[in-house]
This record gives C-alpha cells, structure tokens and sequence, in this order.
C-alpha cells in the first residue's frame, strides 16, 4: 500500500470526510500545510455537501491532482485538454474499481451489513 493510501485511511479513522483524507494524504506531494487541505476540502464530504452526489474520495483526489498538475496562470486550450484527460484517467479508474463514482450509488452498492463508515474507509 502506497504512503498516501495509509495516510488517507489514517485521517479517515481520525473523523475527516472521504475528501479531506485523501486531499489531506497530499500535503507532502502538494508543498500545502496538511490543514489547508483539511478545511479546504471539508465541503465536499457525502458527496458534495453531503448531498450524496460526486464521492468525498474522488473529489479529494481531483483537487490534490489538481495541485500537483495544475496551473496558476493562464495556459493554450491544449494544456488544458491535457490535465482534463489525466483527470479524468484517474477519475475512471476509481470507477472501474468501484463501479461508480456518485456518493448515493455507491453506498446503494454496499453489504448492508458493512456499516457506512467501514465501507467508505476502504474507498479512501
């Protein structure tokens, strides 16, 4: 398992959201305070908002992807295309692991004899 991967479910246990714990996993990675990431990503628990849409996870990795790839100024529509497509590699690969990546489909997927936080534990 990757440093990050443990990291993650570390801060899961701790109490922070699916999107806190793996943005958070990238402080390091990312050159930004762990605490940043924290209160940055504290929104997009449950879904976005906890409104069961986009998962926690997968909203945290886009946005630590974001600022390993990212840019902070402006750049040609093809560099652009370029970070979206990596995006979006890694977004279809949790996919393709999980089967979905909506927050209400994939709790819908669970065993109901696993409880919620178990579950999410293993999709950070």
């Amino acid at each position: 398992m990757c440093q990050q991967a443990q990291c993650a479910k570390d801060l899961f246990i701790e109490g922070f959201n699916c999107a806190q714990s793996v943005a958070g996993a990238f402080s390091s990675e990312t050159g930004v305070d762990v605490k940043i990431l924290l209160r940055a990503a504290s929104g997009f628990g449950g879904g976005v908002a906890g409104m069961k849409e986009v998962c926690g996870a997968v909203s945290g990795m886009v946005m630590a992807a974001g600022l390993v790839w990212g840019f902070d100024e402006a750049v040609s529509a093809e560099e652009k295309d370029t970070l979206k497509t990596r995006l979006q590699e890694l977004v279809k690969e949790f996919s393709g692991e999980s089967g979905c990546i909506r927050c209400a489909d994939l709790l819908n997927q669970k065993d109901a004899d696993i409880p919620q936080r178990a579950y999410c534990a293993e999709l950070v």
